[in-house]
């Protein structure tokens, strides 16, 4: 009965396609769309078709690229100033899908695409029984190595990506927005010894999500493209169902893969 300019979905992943279809008949301009975009990635190309055919604005719920400290982060990773990167470890919990799909996000947005990932269900299990937490082995197009460990959130929750450089060791806390950069500052005999040098703050939690209504609106006014597209987010769910996949398979995926059908559970 309303006329509505924008809507946001923000039920399960298996009803998302069915209400990206009912706001195309409702002439509807743009749709922010929860994490993941959808239970499949056939689904989530349809819904990413139906977007652009209609000319709605979509955008993918996954804050972090909305903060513009993330934006800065991104820029100092890539400084070559801080060396090769040696490898990556990034700790989180509550489920592959549901937490993992953000790490998935933030790791594209800081080192690209994927190549291929290797993944076992975690010994330590997610809070969600019907989303496990797994163990994965990624490699990115450009290299870059990175481990991707689950933990149990019901002892204690942790959401960091540490990066070791060549030159140095950058610690980004996910849920407090403080980034720690450790240096050689130090040495024992011909050991050196990493000292904390340097902390960076985020304004604003990483959670804000103003920062993703602010883009939305003005990307619904501007039609350009928000921080995250429907395209970040079909990569984001391609490296869930990847790391699903792998892990039943017992063997390397990889990306992209050809089993675009197959269902995650709802969330």
């Amino acid at each position: 009965e309303q006329k509505l300019d924008c809507v946001s979905i923000c039920t399960t992943a298996n009803d998302h396609l069915k209400l990206v279809k009912e706001a195309t008949k409702n002439n509807i301009k743009g749709i922010i769309i929860e994490k993941p975009i959808s239970n499949s990635l056939d689904s989530a190309k349809e819904i990413i078709k139906l977007c652009k055919k209609s000319n709605i604005v979509l955008a993918v719920n996954h804050q972090r690229r909305f903060d513009p400290f993330y934006h800065l982060l991104s820029k100092l990773i890539n400084q070559k100033k801080n060396g090769n990167i040696q490898n990556v470890n990034v700790y989180y919990g509550g489920g592959i899908a549901n937490s993992g799909s953000h790490i998935y996000d933030v790791l594209r947005f800081f080192f690209g695409d994927v190549k291929s990932l290797n993944a076992n269900v975690s010994l330590n299990s997610s809070n969600n029984r019907q989303d496990p937490n797994y163990d994965v082995k990624i490699q990115f197009k450009n290299k870059i190595r990175c481990n991707l460990v689950g933990i149990n959130f019901e002892n204690y929750g942790i959401a960091e990506i540490d990066i070791l450089f060549a030159k140095n060791r950058c610690s980004v806390d996910l849920v407090t927005n403080q980034v720690k950069i450790f240096e050689v500052l130090s040495k024992v005999q011909d050991y050196k010894l990493l000292q904390l040098s340097k902390q960076l703050k985020g304004k604003r939690p990483a959670t804000d999500i103003r920062l993703v209504i602010e883009n939305f609106i003005n990307c619904v006014q501007t039609r350009k493209n928000p921080f995250c597209t429907g395209y970040d987010g079909y990569k984001s769910l391609e490296l869930v169902v990847g790391s699903i996949l792998s892990a039943k398979s017992g063997r390397e995926l990889q990306i992209p893969f050809k089993n675009k059908n197959y269902k995650i559970e709802s969330r």
